[in-house]
């Protein structure tokens, strides 16, 4: 099996001009950060010896949470029982409540390896819970607080609470805090060169973003985009992609997402490769981790991204890490970071043909494609995908330009049937 190798794609954004966005209504974000704040406060063992006194409260709590095949709980080595009693749970915007370096320690998967933690979440104690409803009591996640691998760490709530801007303790602001004005217009200029196994596609698009705050008065950039061309020939944008709007925001509390591409596929490359951009950058400011130049830090991520859009790409997905380098800053305060995104040591895709396991370069396989190629066959690819980025941030977190070259080595065969198991190679040579 001999690879060959696309470049998907060699990108480059200009700065120009100085959605599907989940998010709880204000009120019921203020009521809840209320209910967090008054919320009682103790050890794992208080909570099981008085769980009536805490059912469908939102608690603070610090346990041991223990993963495994099938196995989400939280323990304590110093309550009477021993048997895990509490299933774990978390609700669908954890992740934007919870500060990344936190993030990152709980989602790695890693079973079997016990975490200190502090859960900010709802106490259920009316039915059964988890694998096989074995546990009686629950608790729903809206927030980690603190979470360690360290078997000598003495932490409690309030010592970790510390740590946190949400406590209103005083902590290093992020470097590339993005300095939001409500109305700000900024616009892009964005240009990109596919090479694919059959051919080369190039694209340019200028992307136009305004201002606004969203339902919770948190800031977003409402972002439209115009003057699609591909391979040197003006596209004319359906109704749906001129009304189409890309919402994006580098604040911390928002998860960045990918919106729905169904509607919208003239704009799949560009909306996606802005977002990289953007998710890049936003993870740079919320992580709080590049304070000087030279700073470097390593986030194992491992979680599939898909780009299928349900029509024509059937499947498609990545699994990869992020590498962050504080490569320079100039004398005007222009900052320039560097991502590598890397195959992950245990890559998490779905692979949907046994053939596709075999490694195809010198990593496991992190990267798969099924694309329907006409006349009810399917071209399916699998292999090595990496791409670095430079971002160019101005000192108000504002990002400036950025560049992509993202190179993959696939292997790839044409089928007939859609399990992908009559298929026959057709390699094409190596670009140049």
């Amino acid at each position: 099996m001999r690879p060959f190798r696309y470049l998907l794609p060699a990108l480059t954004l200009t700065f120009l001009v100085a959605g599907n966005i989940q998010s709880q209504s204000t009120a019921t974000e203020a009521a809840t950060n209320q209910t967090v704040s008054s919320a009682p406060t103790g050890a794992y063992c208080d909570l099981l010896g008085h769980s009536e006194k805490f059912k469908n409260q939102m608690v603070w709590v610090q346990a041991i949470y223990e993963t495994d095949f099938e196995k989400s709980v939280i323990t304590s080595p110093s309550c009477p029982t021993l048997l895990p009693m509490t299933w774990v749970t978390f609700d669908g915007h954890w992740e934007s409540r919870t500060t990344c370096s936190v993030w990152i320690t709980v989602s790695e998967p890693k079973w079997r390896v016990p975490l200190n933690v502090v859960f900010i979440g709802k106490f259920k104690t009316e039915g059964r819970y988890g694998h096989m409803d074995m546990y009686p009591l629950s608790i729903e996640v809206y927030k980690v607080e603190a979470a360690t691998t360290s078997k000598n760490a003495a932490l409690s709530p309030k010592s970790l609470a510390q740590t946190t801007d949400d406590a209103g303790y005083q902590r290093t602001p992020p470097v590339f805090s993005r300095q939001y004005r409500d109305g700000e217009k900024l616009g892009y200029h964005m240009e990109a060169t596919n090479e694919g196994r059959y051919k080369t596609i190039k694209y340019q698009a200028d992307v136009d973003c305004v201002v606004k705050r969203d339902a919770r008065g948190t800031f977003v950039e409402e972002c439209s985009w115009t003057n699609l061309i591909v391979d040197n020939s003006r596209i004319e944008l359906s109704a749906a992609a001129k009304n189409f709007r890309q919402a994006l925001s580098l604040e911390p509390a928002i998860m960045p997402t990918v919106p729905d591409l169904s509607k919208v596929l003239q704009l799949v490359g560009p909306i996606t490769d802005l977002l990289t951009f953007y998710i890049d950058l936003w993870l740079a400011n919320k992580s709080n981790q590049l304070q000087n130049v030279g700073d470097r830090f390593y986030i194992p991520h491992g979680i599939p991204n898909s780009w299928a859009d349900g029509n024509y790409v059937l499947t498609g997905e990545d699994s990869i890490d992020f590498d962050f380098v504080f490569a320079g800053k100039t004398a005007q305060g222009i900052a320039t970071i560097v991502v590598r995104h890397v195959p992950p040591a245990q890559p998490q895709i779905k692979l949907p043909a046994e053939w596709m396991k075999a490694q195809v370069a010198d990593t496991p396989n992190n990267w798969v494609e099924v694309e329907k190629s006409g006349d009810g066959k399917f071209s399916a690819e699998v292999g090595k995908e990496t791409f670095d980025v430079e971002l160019r941030v101005a000192k108000d977190g504002k990002l400036l330009s950025a560049t992509m070259d993202n190179p993959v080595d696939v292997f790839g065969q044409d089928c007939t049937d859609r399990g992908l198991t009559h298929c026959e190679d057709r390699r094409a040579a190596l670009p140049n």
